[in-house]
């Protein structure tokens, strides 16, 4: 758990959860920016293949040159993803396909019949329409032609790509692409935690112990190799310490001096008075004890209260300073 919320610990997990952030985010972008160049290189194929084959349809069918129109069809259909390829004449009947079996068929009775409203659409405008239909994954061309010289023979292309597996292989390659990232993520945040580890933790470890040497009244044998700001702050402790220790010396030598300056004043003086007061009130007490006066009792209490006042001042001063 220490090792968990150690600075190497959270730095390293820190970077690792941004780093892995921007590749969340570099992922979708990456994704959505592949999916557009799918669908923009399909576009691009769609016209270029579309308007090739109308012009080439247009000199096949004029010329009744059957096979080299079903030639050229046959190798349009070679095309990545092509989902079928239609030739229709003024007639909306099916002359050339990328499936054989379409030949000879109606527009309506064939399964490209849902397209009948754009084709009617672009047969007669003349006006070549790519569309891009995402509900479906599919890119839908029409490019028309003339079938004969007369303006009112008009063919139409209709070539039909499916993007469902081209863009499944985009999304792939941004998986893959985002997984080699994230490797390398990985591996840069274990170097992170390593040098962490060595430029850090390690010192800081080696710090405290030398922090506790010195704070548990050891000498400082030799300061610590001033490398960086971490090996400065030891060695500001290690004075420090050492400065509030020579401090806490002064304060104890001065205590010790007034201790002993107080228990001299109460030897020297407080006691010699107090040894005067019990000599004077001990002749007292004889001279009114051989008058026989009424207060001789009295007077030899107060010279045995002040002997023992002697004997405590004595005793204190003698604790305050041992070698009086």
């Amino acid at each position: 758990m220490r090792v968990l919320t150690s600075i190497q610990s959270r730095v390293t997990s820190l970077v690792l959860v941004f780093g892995l952030t921007l590749l969340v985010i570099n992922t979708i972008r990456n994704d959505s920016w592949l999916r557009e160049r799918q669908w923009k290189r399909f576009i691009d194929a769609a016209e270029g293949e579309g308007t090739m084959l109308a012009g080439m349809m247009q000199h096949y069918i004029r010329n009744d040159l059957a096979r080299a129109a079903e030639l050229q069809m046959s190798y349009a259909s070679t095309a990545d993803d092509l989902r079928y390829g239609i030739v229709l004449d003024h007639d909306d009947r099916i002359v050339q396909a990328t499936r054989l079996d379409w030949v000879g068929l109606s527009l309506p009775s064939s399964p490209p019949a849902d397209e009948r409203t754009q084709i009617n659409q672009v047969r007669q405008s003349m006006n070549s329409m790519v569309q891009r239909r995402d509900r479906d994954l599919a890119v839908v061309a029409m490019f028309p032609f003339f079938t004969r010289f007369e303006s009112v023979s008009r063919g139409v292309v209709v070539l039909s790509y499916d993007l469902s597996q081209a863009l499944e292989r985009a999304r792939l390659d941004a998986l893959h692409e985002s997984a080699s990232q994230a490797c390398v993520m990985i591996a840069l945040c274990l170097l992170l935690w390593l040098v962490l580890d060595e430029a850090v933790t390690q010192r800081v470890r080696s710090i405290v112990t030398y922090a506790k040497r010195v704070a548990a009244g050891r000498s400082r044998e030799r300061e610590v190799v001033a490398r960086d700001d971490l090996d400065l702050i030891a060695n500001e402790f290690g004075r420090t310490v050492d400065e509030l220790r020579a401090v806490e010396g002064r304060l104890l030598e001065a205590a010790e001096r007034e201790r002993r300056r107080i228990g001299a004043d109460l030897h020297d003086d407080v006691c010699q008075r107090l040894v005067a007061a019990q000599l004077k009130s001990g002749v007292l007490a004889s001279v009114l004890q051989g008058e026989q006066h009424a207060r001789a009792s009295l007077a030899g209490s107060v010279s045995e209260e002040v002997a023992g006042s002697v004997r405590l001042v004595r005793s204190v001063a003698r604790g305050l300073a041992p070698m009086l």
